[in-house]
């Protein structure tokens, strides 16, 4: 440690003499994580946890930690938790810009959770529901095994829920089928590779064309290495990125997944509508070896939207069989109808009540600042609710909260802003319209001093309080009636997210988004085309057209069915903006105007005033999202 000291110090040290003799070697330490390397251990990072102490049994599986057994029957039940900040792979497999856990992963909970009961095979999976995963929160899962019937056989069903929701009603089938026991022996072999008279099929931009039909597979998914084609059948190697990714899995769902593209490659399957199709039965799945991280794959056409699947390791030795999968077309309605339920995972400020302790301060007001400085300095804002009223004590309290900044005088003090009705206690209306915009100058201003100033929303004097608020440390209070309440985040239920009035927009409508270049930007013009159902988007940003990844989201909005029209403009040049607004044709009248970033002049809004105009958004973002 003292060599160490001496060396940040600018010391020179003898390492190379210390180490001598010691063993020590030197290592790679772990580097960027943009470049896709990962150091860090997975052990009961995710499906693991302490399952005896809660009188469960441990499953082994990275998906589900748990198995409950019924004490009056052979039923059990898997349980599990999915997130893509849990498993971040799976934010990698997209459906038209929806995260969506892919069915082989299904399959693969089926078939462990047959394991588990002496059922090796699954006969039968139908997908019910698309299993959408939002960008936040988790989906509570559970494999429910039943009763064997007399043949042996089991019922199994997988059902999700949001983390946010406990109600029994709120789970969601998403797939059903029947386990079998007994095993079905492998017939194939493909030892022999490549197969003899199959031709080998380019797969050279095979994802960045899949993209553009709207399948989203990223790095993890894009496991496809070599494809082949020979009449009917298709040949393919696919593997993962890592092979310690695989290790804990039958088959790794995105190994698994990938096994299936090389049927998207010379023949997609058809899908009326939206071009799309994802598979939704599967039928005598077994798996005679885990663990694979590599995969010969054989896949034969059966009908005009079905294949049969032989997989085997790179040696040829069998890993799994499916005797039949069948796709069908996706409806972009069940991936938002999905992501309405899953995406729900906002937060809001609420207020909580807090006890203080007794505690004197000395305090001082802001006018009667003389040169001895106390403990605490008290601001008393402004109030009103004219614009007039609201720029002018924004202004007052910014050059008051500059000069406590700048001058050392106040470093070892805290400068008390208090305001007067301006937050919400209690669902309360808010009566301060200058004390709300004053609260968000303070809040800002907080995050870059942090300790040096505490904001307080009191409607009377605060009566001995001062000095134990300012104990608490927290930066924010409201009083109430004598009681303190300090500002919380709290989940906003999906029910009352359900509940809240949403714009309804005509085909004809144009709808103009701002800031569009950005991921926000992004993420909300997908929002509106696939879950608000807007036909006309008109999205702005600095570089319009030439912005990273317009193509891509040109060609994805409309594969969801909107016109899309991307303009090169800077909103904050007031006529810049008025002359994109002239330019909007009558037949399709402005509905909606969202603004994700950037600054608008007063101006400018002032002209964004159209009959049927919903809304104009700051920063915040629809709950869907």
């Amino acid at each position: 440690t003292g060599l160490a000291r001496l060396h940040v110090a600018g010391s020179t040290v003898d390492w190379a003499g210390l180490y001598a003799g010691s063993g020590g070697k030197r290592i790679d330490l772990p580097t960027y994580a943009f470049q896709r390397r990962r150091y860090w251990m997975t052990e009961g990072s995710a499906g693991g946890g302490d399952a005896r102490s809660m009188g469960l049994v441990a499953t082994g599986h990275p998906l589900v930690s748990a198995v409950v057994s019924q004490p009056d029957s052979d039923a059990v039940t898997l349980t599990g938790r999915l997130s893509v900040q849990t498993y971040p792979w799976l934010s990698d497999h997209r459906v038209m810009g929806t995260v969506l856990f892919p069915g082989t992963g299904l399959v693969e909970l089926a078939v462990h959770a047959g394991e588990q009961v002496g059922c090796s095979t699954l006969e039968e999976l139908v997908l019910q529901a698309p299993l959408v995963l939002s960008e936040s929160g988790g989906l509570a899962l559970r494999v429910v095994v039943g009763d064997q019937d007399p043949s042996g056989r089991r019922a199994v069903r997988i059902f999700s829920r949001p983390d946010d929701v406990a109600s029994a009603s709120s789970w969601t089938l998403n797939a059903e089928g029947v386990l079998a026991p007994g095993e079905v022996a492998a017939d194939f072999d493909l030892a022999s590779w490549p197969p003899v008279g199959a031709q080998p099929l380019p797969i050279d931009g095979v994802y960045d064309r899949l993209l553009d039909v709207g399948y989203g597979y990223g790095p993890f998914f894009q496991g496809l290495r070599a494809a082949w084609q020979r009449g009917d059948e298709f040949f393919a190697e696919v593997a993962l990125p890592d092979p310690r990714d695989a290790e804990g899995f039958g088959i790794h769902p995105a190994l698994f997944d990938s096994a299936l593209h090389a049927l998207l490659l010379a023949a997609p399957m058809p899908a009326e509508g939206t071009g799309l199709a994802l598979p939704f039965e599967w039928s005598g799945v077994t798996v005679h070896a885990a663990g694979a991280d590599a995969l010969r794959v054989r896949l034969t056409r059966v009908g005009e939207h079905g294949a049969a699947l032989d997989l085997a390791d790179p040696s040829g030795a069998p890993v799994a069989t499916v005797r039949h999968l069948a796709s069908r077309p996706i409806d972009p309605a069940q991936l938002t109808a999905g992501a309405s339920t899953v995406g729900n995972a906002l937060f809001q400020v609420g207020w909580t009540p807090m006890p203080v302790s007794e505690a004197e301060v000395g305090a001082v007001l802001w006018a009667d600042l003389g040169d001895e400085v106390p403990a605490a300095v008290v601001l008393d804002c402004p109030t009103g609710n004219e614009p007039a009223a609201v720029r002018a004590a924004t202004h007052e309290v910014l050059r008051a909260l500059q000069s406590w900044i700048a001058d050392q005088r106040f470093t070892e003090s805290v400068l008390v802003v208090r305001t007067s009705g301006a937050v919400s206690v209690a669902g309360e209306d808010i009566t301060n319209l200058a004390g709300a915009a004053i609260c968000g100058l303070v809040r800002s201003a907080q995050a870059e001093s942090p300790g040096r100033i505490v904001l307080i929303d009191s409607g009377s004097e605060l009566d001995g309080l001062l000095g134990g608020i300012l104990a608490t440390g927290e930066p924010q209070a409201a009083v109430r009636d004598g009681q303190v309440h300090v500002a919380r985040l709290g989940r906003i239920g999906s029910a009352a997210i359900g509940s809240a009035s949403r714009p309804a927009f005509r085909p004809d409508d144009t709808v103009l988004l701002t800031g569009a270049g950005g991921l926000l930007g992004r993420l909300f013009a997908r929002h509106l085309a696939a879950a608000q159902g807007v036909r006309r988007l008109l999205l702005l940003s600095r570089r319009g057209e030439s912005a990273p990844g317009a193509a891509e989201l040109r060609a994805e909005l409309q594969g969801l069915g909107a016109d899309v029209e991307f303009v090169a403009c800077d909103v904050a040049d007031r006529d810049a903006l008025a002359g994109v607004l002239a330019e909007i044709p009558a037949s399709h009248p402005l509905a909606g105007v969202f603004h994700m970033a950037g600054v608008i002049d007063d101006g400018a809004i002032a002209s964004l005033t159209p009959a049927r105009m919903d809304t104009v958004l700051g920063p915040k973002v629809d709950a869907a999202l």
